[in-house]
């Protein structure tokens, strides 16, 4: 799933069970809608393993609304 030259998000296999989300490029206003959709449609998934790794390796730029959507992510996740 990509926003064309700003986000690339992929399934990437699993470590110690649990799969990986790789996240490269900019993580901003214009591309968490896209990130939070990907994590939704995994906590939604229902079926073990609910708990999951985003790799952020690969991100190069973040602004406050990508580190905000992040910790609310996290939040939603642990609820």
């Amino acid at each position: 799933m990509e926003a064309p030259g700003r986000l690339e998000i992929s399934a990437c296999g699993e470590r110690e069970r649990e799969p990986v989300l790789r996240i490269r490029g900019e993580l901003d206003l214009s591309t968490i809608s896209l990130l939070a959709e990907h994590v939704e449609s995994q906590l939604a998934g229902g079926s073990p393993p609910v708990a999951f790794v985003l790799d952020l390796g690969g991100v190069t730029f973040m602004d406050s609304s990508g580190l905000r959507t992040l910790i609310e992510l996290n939040e939603r996740a642990h609820a």
